[in-house]
């Protein structure tokens, strides 16, 4: 179950984004191993102030793993973060 969190700025403020661009800054990942099973808590917050679109990724696919379902609330605010 993963949930993120963005900031947008009226002007941007990251090299390579624009204006009102929602770039997530905060994720939190519950991870559940099989049905019915105990969810452990994953999360990950950016505080430096810097771009924190890279190591976002990288601590989300650390998180991930390779294989499973993701659910989301709202898969398409989600997706288009990803992309």
């Amino acid at each position: 179950y993963l949930d993120y969190e963005t900031v947008a700025a009226r002007v941007p403020i990251y090299e390579g984004t624009r204006s009102d661009q929602q770039v997530p800054f905060q994720f939190s990942l519950h991870i559940q191993r099989f049905p019915g099973g105990p969810l452990s808590h994953v999360s990950f917050i950016h505080k430096e102030q810097t771009d924190p679109r890279r190591t976002f990724a990288k601590a989300l696919v650390d998180a991930c793993g390779d294989r499973g379902s993701v659910i989301v609330y709202f898969k398409d605010f989600e997706a288009g973060r990803n992309d």
